[in-house]
Parts: C-alpha cells; sequence; structure tokens
C-alpha cells in the first residue's frame, strides 16, 4: 500500500460495501483503477463518497417531485370537495329563496297600474300587462324550481 493503492477486496472491506459495488463504481467513473485489481484509496473513498451523495441527491429530486404530485393531487381533491361543499345547499332553501325573491317581484310589480297617471283604461292596459308578467314569472319560478329538482341547471 506504500503506492498509495489498495486492491479491491481491500477497498470494499473499508467501504463496508461488495467487490461487486467496487466495480461498479469504476465502470460509472467514480473510483479510478491503476492496474488490474486495485484503485488508489483517496479515489476509493472519495469516489465512494460522490456515489453515495449522488444517490442521495437523485432521491431527494424523486421524493420532492413525489411531494409535488401529491400536493397537487391534495389541492385539487381540496378544491373540488369545497367547490362542491359551495353548490350543496338544501333545496328547499333554494326553492324557498327563489319563491321569495318572485314574491317580492310580483308585489311591486302589482302597484304599477294603480301608480300610473292616466284613464282607467290605460290602469286597465297596464294590469293586463303586469298579470301576464306574472304569468311568465310564475312559469319561469315553475321551471327553475323543476330544474332545481333534476340537476339540469
Amino acid at each position: 500500500m506504500s503506492d498509495g493503492t489498495i486492491t479491491i477486496g481491500q477497498a470494499s472491506r473499508l467501504l463496508g460495501v461488495t467487490t461487486a459495488r467496487i466495480r461498479q463504481l469504476i465502470a460509472e467513473g467514480y473510483v479510478a483503477r491503476t492496474e488490474r485489481g486495485r484503485v488508489p484509496i483517496v479515489s476509493a473513498v472519495q469516489g465512494f463518497i460522490r456515489a453515495h451523495q449522488d444517490s442521495q441527491a437523485r432521491a431527494d429530486k424523486r421524493h420532492a417531485e413525489g411531494a409535488r404530485v401529491r400536493n397537487a393531487r391534495a389541492d385539487e381533491i381540496e378544491l373540488r370537495v369545497a367547490v362542491e361543499r359551495e353548490n350543496l345547499i338544501e333545496r328547499a332553501d333554494a326553492e324557498a329563496a327563489m319563491e321569495f325573491v318572485v314574491e317580492v317581484t310580483k308585489a311591486e310589480l302589482a302597484t304599477v297600474p294603480r301608480r300610473l297617471d292616466g284613464t282607467t283604461a290605460d290602469r286597465h292596459a297596464a294590469k293586463e300587462l303586469v298579470r301576464a308578467a306574472m304569468t311568465a314569472i310564475d312559469r319561469s319560478l315553475a321551471r327553475q324550481i323543476d330544474n332545481l329538482r333534476t340537476g339540469d341547471f
């Protein structure tokens, strides 16, 4: 060992790995070989450390990529659940809200003919227009409630 080289067997014992692993490190360029079956001791130790660090870096990268994918999936699921929660209200509450809005609208419309200046015929014509509008509103409300029940929006 005076020339700074050791056998592959000695390197494997020094580093606690198999001789096959030392040969693999030589083949991958991590450890230099001087003559058949011998390696520089410094090269063996430094090459083993570099190979270990590279392996750890690759593992860390895979772990980080996996974590990014898992986090993206979790974010997607969380978003989907939030959207579903926002859309999931009691159908009866939605129907009641729509009916309330319609009733307030119809009550306001009903006052229009009385507020008009003009002849009785004008007020009567306005009353007919309001009645037709209310009928259209009632039909629209019925369709929307039906859509709520069937899920067709």
